[in-house]
């Protein structure tokens, strides 16, 4: 049976972040935590459990969190701001998507402008310099749209390092903005790129929120 409580104390306390999250600042009363996750622990093993083996249990597999917890020094990075962006998200169909290419043709990457498209199994979202608003929609008026928005922006964090391969990175920075009530409108990564898109009246408060995240990593 005790096997069984390790088991199920290590899936409860890895399926909720914010336990995670506390164990990982040395901020949490072992045996408070016992105590709510006691009832499920039983109502999993089917049996009564102690409230003493449940604090050993996590007590084990805290010791992992907090090694997992540890910040990797030694990241690089650059944050990059870019203004004037619109997004609009519609039912993917292909009548949009055989014209995406006039897109590609008229947006100049190279002078900075924006864009980015994200196909989904269902639905699509494009993301472009605001001055292309009029051709999007021009190419979208026959599509069943979801939702626009204006006037929006992206600030992106241009890894020089490990990106891909530090677990939670990615995580940390949506829940620091999440911490500081920045709604975040679209999440776009490549392999050395995460970029947060944002109203502009957030805009320089997610900024602040994700250099001073960053410093600290």
């Amino acid at each position: 049976m005790a096997g069984n409580i390790t088991e199920q104390v290590k899936f409860l306390i890895n399926s909720n972040p914010t336990i995670q999250d506390a164990i990982a600042l040395g901020i949490v009363n072992y045996s408070s935590l016992a105590k709510v996750l006691l009832p499920e622990v039983e109502k999993q093993i089917g049996d009564k459990v102690s409230e003493q083996a449940v604090v050993m249990a996590a007590r084990r597999h805290s010791t992992k969190i907090e090694s997992a917890g540890e910040k990797k020094k030694g990241i690089g990075y650059e944050i990059m701001m870019t203004t004037g962006i619109f997004d609009v998200n519609m039912i993917r169909r292909n009548s949009f998507v055989s014209r995406l290419f006039e897109l590609y043709e008229i947006v100049d990457l190279s002078k900075g402008e924006f864009l980015n498209i994200t196909l989904g199994s269902h639905e699509l979202s494009v993301l472009v310099s605001q001055k292309y608003r009029g051709k999007v929609l021009e190419i979208a008026k026959e599509e069943e749209i979801i939702r626009t928005w204006d006037d929006l922006v992206s600030i992106s964090i241009l890894f020089q390092g490990d990106f891909i391969d530090t677990p939670g990175l990615v995580y940390q920075a949506t829940r620091c903005l999440y911490f500081d009530r920045i709604n975040v409108i679209e999440v776009v990564s490549t392999y050395n790129v995460l970029t947060f898109v944002v109203t502009r009246e957030e805009s320089l408060k997610a900024y602040q929120v994700l250099e001073s995240f960053m410093k600290s990593y």
